[in-house]
Order: structure tokens, then C-alpha cells, then sequence
């Protein structure tokens, strides 16, 4: 889980954890549900009996701009103004659609998960490409939202 653990920083403060939940419920024995002292806020279509150290929005619509706003627009009153996303291909297909986003830094990875929706890159977006560099294994492609061509 994303945390500070292995960081040299002297305030060791760990992200919030933002769940987007569009399915029915989370199980209530993910980890990333269990009670470490670290923040977790989950935005989610139906109300759910959640831990008391977790913070619950539900979701206004079944339209992903109009929910991703309203997700925004919380963690804008949450204070958080930076949000590292974590997206399957289906997410992040709809952060690109919708253009919700002012940077993007995409980290790609040779290894294949097997189950779920192939990723097909984003090679048609109007974006415009900052970086390129290789990390290990892994490529790291930084572009931010600024139209190239109206």
C-alpha cells in the first residue's frame, strides 16, 4: 500500500487513501480498509457501514464527469489539491475522455495482469508529451493537458 515507510523525510506524513468505488460494496476485509492511522476517504455509489476512521461521500449520479467533479470538488474542501491515481484501463479511458486532469504521469510496466481490460495507450490524445524516460524495467511518460491543436 502507498505509504511513507521506506522515505527518509523527517515528517513522515502518509498520503490520504481516496477509494472511487463504482460497484455495489467493498469488502469489508481489504486491507486498505483496516484502521492504520492513515486517512482514507471513499466516494461510492450506495451508503455503506464503514469504520469510523473512514470518511464516506456518496456519489451524485451515474455520469463519471459529473461524480469525478464532485470528487474533485471534496478533496478540493478536504484540502487536498495533489491526487496520485492509481487507474485500471477503464478509469483511466474516462479521466482521458473527460480531460479532468492537469498532468499526467503514466508509468508503464512490461508485466501483463492477466484478467481485467488491456490498456491500449494514449496515443490519439491531444496531449502533449513534457518527458520520456526509462526507470528500471518500466517506461515513466509525462504530458500535461494543454491542447496541442484546437
Amino acid at each position: 500500500l502507498l505509504n511513507t515507510r521506506f522515505s527518509n523525510l523527517k515528517n513522515k506524513q502518509n498520503p490520504k487513501r481516496i477509494i472511487l468505488n463504482f460497484e455495489s460494496e467493498l469488502p469489508l476485509d481489504l486491507k486498505i480498509l483496516k484502521n492504520d492511522g492513515i486517512s482514507t476517504i471513499v466516494f461510492s455509489k450506495n451508503k455503506q457501514i464503514l469504520d469510523t476512521h473512514i470518511k464516506q461521500y456518496i456519489l451524485p449520479t451515474n455520469n463519471f464527469e459529473t461524480n469525478f467533479n464532485f470528487l474533485l470538488k471534496k478533496l478540493y474542501e478536504e484540502n487536498i489539491h495533489h491526487v496520485l491515481i492509481e487507474p485500471g484501463a477503464i478509469l483511466i479511458k474516462n479521466i482521458l475522455n473527460t480531460r479532468l486532469f492537469d498532468e499526467l504521469c503514466l508509468l508503464t510496466s512490461p508485466n501483463e495482469i492477466k484478467n481485467g481490460y488491456k490498456w491500449k495507450g494514449i496515443k490519439n490524445e491531444k496531449l502533449k508529451l513534457i518527458e520520456k524516460k526509462k526507470i528500471g524495467d518500466d517506461w515513466l511518460e509525462e504530458y500535461n493537458n494543454d491542447v496541442i491543436n484546437n
